[in-house]
């Protein structure tokens, strides 16, 4: 049985007049609760996956969410990056057992981790760090995953992007909450979350905690390695600003907060309308009417950007106020050249009336989404193989049911799923959409276009047109690795099914578990 601390709410004399919470009369155990109610990250007695890294933040994290009933599954990535790493692993498989936590570990082979596939060392690491949790937290039906972020962390990183001369949304920093489906990075996400509890927390809170409640913590040298840029400004920059304002991490924090507000109510307007400026066309690509453009106050405009760019490139790449910028401005510019290029394979293109976006990388995305190359449409034989782009296969097999029935039909998901071998009567294909093409989504009533599938599922829209479909005779059975059909369930009583699996380009880790 679960049982939370504040089962009621929290005490009244810890709340001010209208509702606020009186902070300094709080312990962390309230706040931390406190601040998930207020922003609904987690709901009572859920399981969460937690990033564990060994050190005060996350320790502190875990064992605040074990206390407040939450179920915690353990995620630890080794990055291999440190010859220390191997034994802070075995330091968190050996406090998940000591806390009765399950625990899922995974190291990073050699070399697998390439700074010049992500701009640098941190960035790759990072992205390796988040394909691992989305993985782990698919693979155990989890769909939230709670990081240990701080208001240390917080200020590092509203400083990082004002110092790359970022606009409205690098101000804003990290959200509390963060839907990882709209990150290119992570094509298995969808309806994954990201939460950081402790993100109105200063560090020095978590090592009090950790210190007061027994907690051992790891150190990670490499965070006083100066070579990194959050570090300098870890160790450099924050310690100067402190001595002009003691309180500065609280001020970036506060700036953070404000900026995201303004940020979504801008949005909101720009989504609103964005119909009447922009629509997307044959080839992928999207399409601004410069007249209807020029009418939106600036705000607006550079809202609209900033979602166009980040639906084209994807989530995880960064655009800059002076990308928007540019981009604006050959907008607006009555002469203005044929073409400009822009940051992550992006083209604008000059079409009169109007302006075309495009992207540049051909087959860019094959190394993060399913993409087909030119050999489509092609039958899928069964057992059998066909590659698709990129170093992504689709194959097809039969398999016996075995064990628990469900978790043999979800195993894999989204990779991978077990339909009624009956439908080889029909003939399976692999193709791309074509227009009108729709779906009988499993668990929803009537059908959905598949182009809205993807605008809802946020892919980007350089992606789509070569996204793999699985269809058979007429009928779209699977949009791979996004959504499948109804069509084709498997009986209850069948003794084995028909297994169509996507298999991605090489997988960089190799898995090993601990149970706790």
């Amino acid at each position: 049985m679960i049982f939370r601390t504040f089962e009621g709410g929290l005490p009244q004399a810890i709340r001010r007049p209208g509702g606020c919470y009186n902070r300094a009369r709080m312990t962390l155990l309230e706040r931390v609760q406190a601040y998930i109610d207020r922003h609904n990250l987690l709901q009572p007695g859920q399981d969460v996956l937690v990033g564990v890294s060994g050190g005060a933040d996350s320790l502190c994290l875990l064992d605040l969410l074990r206390r407040l009933g939450f179920q915690p599954l353990i995620a630890h990535l080794d990055h291999g990056l440190r010859p220390e790493s191997a034994r802070e692993a075995e330091f968190v498989a050996e406090y998940a057992r000591s806390v009765g936590c399950p625990v899922v570990l995974e190291r990073v082979i050699p070399g697998a981790i390439r700074p010049e596939a992500a701009g640098s060392l941190e960035a790759a690491a990072r992205q390796a760090r988040y394909r691992f949790f989305t993985k782990v937290a698919g693979e155990n039906g989890l769909d939230t995953i709670a990081t240990g972020h701080t208001m240390d962390d917080q200020a590092e990183t509203v400083l990082l992007h004002i110092l790359r001369g970022s606009g409205l949304d690098g101000l804003r920093g990290m959200l509390p909450v963060t839907d990882l489906g709209s990150w290119q990075m992570l094509p298995d996400s969808e309806n994954l979350r990201l939460v950081r509890p402790l993100l109105a927390e200063p560090h020095t809170a978590a090592v009090e905690y950790c210190e007061k409640h027994g907690l051992q913590i790891q150190v990670d040298l490499s965070n006083r390695d100066l070579d990194f840029t959050r570090n300098r400004i870890r160790h450099e920059l924050l310690p100067l600003l402190e001595s002009y304002n003691p309180r500065i991490r609280e001020a970036l924090s506060r700036l953070a907060d404000i900026t995201r507000e303004d940020v979504a109510f801008i949005q909101d307007l720009a989504q609103a309308v964005r119909p009447e400026i922009m629509h997307e066309a044959a080839g992928g690509w999207e399409v601004v009417r410069v007249g209807d453009f020029v009418r939106q106050p600036t705000a607006i405009q550079r809202g609209l950007l900033r979602e166009l760019l980040a639906e084209l490139a994807g989530q995880d790449v960064e655009f800059s106020l002076e990308d928007i910028e540019r981009c604006r401005g050959y907008i607006l510019e009555p002469e203005r050249p044929r073409s400009l290029q822009l940051s992550g394979s992006i083209r604008a293109v000059n079409a009169g009336s109007s302006v075309r976006f495009e992207t540049t990388d051909g087959l860019g995305f094959s190394r993060t989404y399913p993409q087909t190359g030119d050999a489509i449409p092609c039958q899928l034989a069964v057992p059998g193989s066909l590659h698709l782009g990129g170093g992504w296969t689709i194959q097809s097999c039969w398999e016996e049911a075995a064990g628990d029935r469900s978790a043999w039909l979800q195993r894999g998901w989204p990779h991978r799923i077990v339909l009624d071998g009956a439908l080889i009567d029909e003939g399976l294909t692999v193709r791309n959409r074509r227009p009108g093409d729709r779906i009988r989504l499993l668990g929803a009533s009537g059908r959905q276009k598949i182009s809205d599938l993807m605008i809802d599922r946020k892919i980007p829209l350089a992606a789509r047109e070569r996204w793999p479909l699985l269809a058979a005779g007429d009928e779209i059975i699977w949009v791979v690795g996004l959504a499948r059909s109804d069509i084709g369930t498997v009986l209850a009583n069948a003794k084995n099914g028909l297994v169509i699996e996507v298999v991605p380009p090489d997988d960089p880790t190799t898995r090993r578990r601990s149970g706790g």
